[in-house]
């Protein structure tokens, strides 16, 4: 198995996130087949969580024999209804080479303990619907677990 090393917010350097950014049309052409990225939307977004300048933002990326192979970008929020506290996985994505249950798990600790610095109360996110089982499982095995439903509608 290769060995595989996450960097996150301030130790990932300028070189690793343009690294992140090229993989972003890979990543949205198999997640968001019709979506399209804003690559300056992008860059400004990572930008601030790796400078700190946006506190409330996330940013890790995973590395696989020197190269970057995948991104998880993140935010923490404070909910208007409760009160409380958010962690929310925005987007990830790893290369379908270095895909498993261990490189997920990686970026995953990485955001957890990010949200525990920050107080949120709790980690949400979203697997697409094909998510190969592994992930699921490698999330329930971390303390993951389902909660409510995601409906979608296109309207164009």
């Amino acid at each position: 198995m290769t060995d595989m090393i996450v960097k996150a917010q301030d130790k990932v350097s300028y070189g690793e996130m343009q690294e992140a950014i090229a993989l972003l049309p890979r990543a949205c052409a198999e997640l968001f087949p019709k979506g399209k990225p804003d690559i300056m939307k992008v860059v400004q977004y990572m930008g601030a969580a790796v400078t700190a300048s946006a506190p409330h933002l996330f940013l890790c990326v995973l590395a696989a024999e020197d190269k970057v192979c995948g991104f998880l970008v993140g935010l923490s929020e404070l909910d208007v209804f409760s009160s409380l506290k958010y962690a929310r996985v925005i987007f990830s994505w790893i290369s379908p080479e270095q895909r498993n249950a261990q490189a997920w798990g990686f970026m995953a600790e990485s955001f957890e303990i990010w949200a525990k610095k920050t107080g949120a109360t709790e980690i949400q996110g979203t697997f697409p619907v094909d998510v190969p089982s592994l992930l699921e499982e490698a999330a329930r095995q971390r303390g993951y677990e389902r909660k409510g439903v995601v409906v979608v509608k296109k309207v164009s």
